[in-house]
C-alpha cells in the first residue's frame, strides 16, 4: 500500500539549514538580508526534500489570495463554456487562479455561490447574474465585481462594470437572415425572462417590423429557465402555427428545435440562433447563428476586475460588443 509522504513545512526546512524560518523566507523569494552562501544552503535543502511552499497561506497573510471567482448561469451553455475558458487563461497569465461555480439560473443558488467565494476571500468576481433584481450591492460588498451577458438592474447597473453584447442587433440580423433565406412565418423560442433574452424578442420583433411581415403574437414562446416546457413549444410552432423558420435566442433552445425537427421530419424549417459553436457545421439542419466575442469577453472580464483591485474608486463602466452573423446553408 502506498502512503502519501508528509508535506515538508518551512519550520523543518529552517531546522535542517540551521537558520531561522525569516532566513528561509527571505531566501525563498530572494530578498536581501541573506548572504549568497546561506541562500544556497537552503535552496538546497528546499531541493533535497521536495519543500513546496504555501502559496494560498503565503497570499492570505498578504491580504491577496491571488483567486478569482467566477459564477455563470448554465454551465452546460456552449457559451458560458467559452468565456469561462477565456476567463481561465487569462488569469493564468496575471498569476491569478479560478474557483468557478454554476448557479443553475437559480437567484437563490446564485447568492450561496457569492457567499462561497467572499468565505474564501477571492480578490475579485465575474458574474453572470441570474436575477437583475437581487441587492448585488449589499451581496459582493467591497468585493471587486464585474458582470457579463446580463447586467443588473438599471438602478443597480451603474454601480459594477458591465459586459454585454448588442443582443438587440444580433437578434435582428439573425431573423432577418431567416427572412432573406425564404423564411416567412418565423416563431421565437426565447428564455425571455432575462434581460438577454427580452432584448432578443426586441430584435426579432425588429427584423419582422423592417421586412413588413405582420406580427402574431401566437408565435412567441417564452421558456421558462429549465426549459421544461421548450420541446412542446417548438412542437407547437412547427405542427400547430405550421412555422416555415425558427429563432432559438440561445443555442440550449437551439438543440430543443432541432431534436423537434428530426422527430418531425421537417428538414426544410430554417433555423436560427443566438451564439455559435464549431459543431453548428457538423449539423445536417444548416444553422444561422450570431457569434459572440466569447475570448474577449472573458479576457476583459478579468482585465476590469484587477483594475478594479488596484484602483477600486474607479467610475464603473458598461461596454457592449458588436457580434457576427454566420451563415450556413
Amino acid at each position: 500500500m502506498d502512503f502519501q509522504k508528509p508535506r515538508v513545512t518551512i519550520n523543518e526546512i529552517a531546522e535542517l539549514a540551521g537558520v531561522s524560518i525569516a532566513t528561509v523566507s527571505r531566501a525563498l523569494n530572494n530578498r536581501p538580508g541573506i548572504s549568497q552562501k546561506t541562500k544556497e544552503k537552503v535552496q538546497r535543502i528546499i531541493t533535497q526534500t521536495g519543500y513546496q511552499p504555501n502559496i494560498f497561506a503565503r497570499n492570505i497573510r498578504e491580504h491577496q489570495t491571488k483567486l478569482i471567482g467566477l459564477i455563470i448561469s448554465d454551465a452546460s451553455n456552449e457559451f458560458f463554456k467559452q468565456v469561462s475558458r477565456a476567463v481561465q487563461d487569462q488569469a493564468a497569465l496575471a498569476g491569478y487562479s479560478v474557483i468557478m461555480l454554476n448557479s443553475d439560473e437559480n437567484p437563490a443558488e446564485e447568492m450561496q455561490a457569492i457567499q462561497i467565494l467572499r468565505h474564501y476571500d477571492v480578490s475579485g468576481l465575474i458574474i453572470a447574474s441570474t436575477d437583475t433584481h437581487l441587492d448585488y450591492h449589499q451581496l459582493v460588498g467591497d468585493t471587486p465585481t464585474v458582470f457579463f451577458d446580463r447586467a443588473p438592474s438599471p438602478d443597480k447597473q451603474s454601480q459594477f462594470d458591465t459586459l454585454l453584447v448588442n443582443n438587440v442587433s444580433g437578434a435582428e440580423l439573425a431573423v432577418s437572415e431567416l427572412i432573406r433565406q425564404g423564411a416567412s412565418k418565423i416563431g421565437i423560442l426565447s428564455s425571455g425572462v432575462s434581460t438577454a433574452g427580452k432584448e432578443r424578442q426586441q430584435g426579432y420583433l425588429k427584423a419582422l417590423a423592417e421586412y413588413h411581415l405582420p406580427l402574431d403574437q401566437n408565435l412567441i414562446y417564452t421558456s421558462d429557465v429549465k426549459q421544461i416546457k421548450a420541446l412542446d413549444y417548438a412542437h407547437e410552432l412547427l405542427m400547430t402555427h405550421h412555422c416555415d423558420g425558427i429563432f432559438a435566442a440561445d443555442n440550449t433552445l437551439l438543440l430543443v428545435v432541432l431534436q423537434e425537427i428530426k422527430l418531425l421530419h421537417r428538414p426544410n424549417i430554417k433555423v436560427a440562433t443566438f451564439d455559435n459553436t464549431a459543431w453548428f457545421d457538423y449539423f445536417k439542419q444548416p444553422v444561422i447563428s450570431v457569434k459572440q466575442p466569447t475570448a474577449t469577453i472573458g479576457h476583459q472580464a478579468v482585465d476590469l476586475v484587477l483594475k478594479r483591485i488596484k484602483e477600486p474608486t474607479l467610475p464603473a463602466k458598461t461596454r457592449r460588443f458588436s457580434v457576427q452573423l454566420i451563415r450556413r446553408g
